[in-house]
Formats: C-alpha cells, sequence, structure tokens
C-alpha cells in the first residue's frame, strides 16, 4: 500500500519529579520506521525506498511547570540524531527526461521532499 511502511514503533519515556516551584517533566522518544512505498505499483527504485525508513528518529523534551500552572517552560530537541530521510517522493521523469532516458528502468529522477532537520528550541506559555 502506498504512503504506509510495513512496521512503524515508537517508544517513549517520561518521568515527573515535583519540586517547591513546581513540576519538572523529562522524557524523549525513539522512532523506527520502515521503508515504504510511492506507488501503487510498489515499483518505487530501492534507492529511493531506503531513504524513507526512519533508523533512529530521536526526540528529547524538559518541561518545567509552576505550581499554580500558570507558567510553563519548555526546552525541545526533535531529529538530535540530524537523521536525514524522504517523506516524500515523486517521480519527475515525465517532465524532463528524454524519450531514451524515460523508457530506461535503470535511469530515474525523482523529487524528494526530506524531512525536517535537527532542531532545538525553547517555549513558554502562560495562562490568563
Amino acid at each position: 500500500m502506498p504512503f504506509t511502511p510495513t512496521h512503524r514503533v515508537t517508544a517513549s519515556v517520561e518521568a515527573h519529579t515535583d519540586f517547591a516551584i513546581g513540576t519538572i517533566a523529562v522524557g524523549g522518544d525513539y522512532t523506527y520506521r520502515s521503508t515504504q512505498e510511492f506507488t501503487a505499483e510498489n515499483d518505487t527504485p530501492q534507492a529511493i525506498r531506503d531513504l524513507t525508513a526512519w533508523r533512529g528518529l530521536i526526540n528529547l523534551h524538559a518541561l518545567w511547570s509552576s505550581n499554580d500552572a500558570r507558567w510553563e517552560l519548555l526546552l525541545w530537541g526533535k531529529n538530535i540524531t540530524n537523521l536525514h530521510y524522504a517523506v516524500y517522493a515523486q517521480s519527475a521523469e515525465v517532465y524532463i527526461a528524454n524519450g531514451a532516458e524515460f523508457f530506461d528502468p535503470s535511469k530515474y529522477l525523482y523529487e524528494i521532499q526530506p524531512g525536517p532537520f535537527r532542531s532545538f528550541g525553547v517555549t513558554l506559555r502562560t495562562k490568563f
């Protein structure tokens, strides 16, 4: 089935601790996903399918919440291992290949949308 990996596993963990000034929660998740097809014919080249696997996508976070739950400070990191993977790939041969290239199955040209690269951030929230 297109756009559906055969296997996907996500493991998450989070620990909470209360302090006099609020609660701290620290956690993360790990995701493994097998390759996926982009066509109903299952004819996506293996080199392109290999780019769709997530082998070690790790996200981490640390959250502080005030005792009255009015303030929250979140420190986060997404894709901290900087895994490079494809979210979507589309054949582009029909647009730019010449006749000989178009009918040669050993040649292919794909436009690939990469997944988000490593990022870190801070989020501050308040309730009025």
